[in-house]
Formats: structure tokens, C-alpha cells, sequence
């Protein structure tokens, strides 16, 4: 069987989806800015190696919201904002790969509750993104995972192909930034 890889942010649609989520909490109040703030250095405290490189994975600014209420905001988002940033050309490439026999995996370090709506909307097969910690039904903001993003998307990509019998060598792979190759 043969698999097309599709990265997210930048590729099927034209941003980030997740900075797309981040302005849809603060302007519904969900968030604020100086929380989003606060944990931009809480995440230094906890990853001071990572710094900056690392940032992308930093989930902190979810700490302590319901894991169910961040859905339904999640999904509001991706109906009102995310859905009309998708390039049709990108959906045509993934209905083609499908006629010709690919299966489609969306791999994103979004969160899970972006990619869900993407995946039917694009008609995408499988998905890797960010696995997130739950305690209570609330995020911690921590990861459970590799964080999906440079060189922890081939490692994702060649588990994924490994444990579901793909050939990695006979796949496709679409994105936008070096840091996807």
C-alpha cells in the first residue's frame, strides 16, 4: 500500500492553525494575553534547553482548560476561521493520491483537536499530531509524545510506516518548510 504524507500549517492551509486557536481564545476570552505571557516562560522554566528552537511544542497555554470545553472552542475555530484557510489545490492533490490508491496521513504537531476536524474535512486516513497530558479532564499542557516537528516527524513517519506496513521508501510526502523534510 502506498502512503502521501501531508503536513498541516503552511502546507494545506496557508497559516498555522494552531496561532488561528491561540487568537480565537483570547478573543473569546478564554485566554489572555498575559497568560499567554506567563506561559511562554513557564515553558522556559520547565525546557530551558529548548528555548526557542523548542517553542513550537510548548502547550502550556492550555494548562488547566477542560479537555471537553477546549474541543467545542476547537471546533468553532476550525468552522468560523481554520476551514476557509484550506488551499483547494492542496484537497485536489489529496483526492488524487486517494484515486491512485494512497492512503492519506496527516502529520502536524497541531493539536488533536484541529487535526480531527481537518482529517474529515480533506478525507485523510490517519493522523499523528500532538498527544497531549489530561489530569482530570483538564490539559497540563505537557506532551505525552515526540512532539511532530523537524527531525521528530521522520521518527513519527518510519514508526507509523513500520507498525502499519508502508513502505516509507515507496511513500510521498507534501510540505512547506525545511524543517518537514
Amino acid at each position: 500500500m502506498n502512503l502521501a504524507i501531508f503536513d498541516i500549517d503552511g502546507t494545506i492551509t496557508r497559516r498555522s492553525s494552531e496561532r488561528f486557536f491561540i487568537r480565537y481564545l483570547l478573543r473569546r476570552k478564554t485566554l489572555t494575553f498575559r497568560r499567554l505571557i506567563a506561559t511562554f516562560f513557564l515553558f522556559l522554566i520547565k525546557h530551558p534547553l529548548q528555548a526557542f528552537n523548542g517553542f513550537k511544542q510548548n502547550k502550556m497555554y492550555l494548562r488547566n482548560l477542560k479537555e471537553q470545553d477546549t474541543r467545542a472552542l476547537a471546533a468553532e475555530c476550525f468552522d468560523k476561521y481554520i476551514q476557509f484557510d484550506i488551499k483547494n489545490k492542496l484537497v485536489d492533490e489529496i483526492r488524487r493520491r486517494k484515486s491512485e490508491g494512497y492512503k492519506i496521513l496527516l502529520l502536524s504537531g497541531s493539536l488533536p483537536c484541529l487535526v480531527e476536524p481537518m482529517v474529515r474535512r480533506v478525507g485523510a486516513d490517519f493522523m499523528i499530531c500532538s498527544e497531549l497530558e489530561l489530569s482530570d479532564g483538564k490539559f497540563t499542557g505537557n506532551m505525552t509524545a515526540l512532539h511532530p516537528y523537524g527531525r521528530n516527524k521522520q521518527i513519527l513517519a518510519e514508526l507509523f510506516c513500520k507498525e502499519n506496513s508502508f513502505d516509507l521508501q515507496k511513500s510521498c510526502a507534501y510540505a512547506n518548510e525545511w524543517a518537514d523534510r
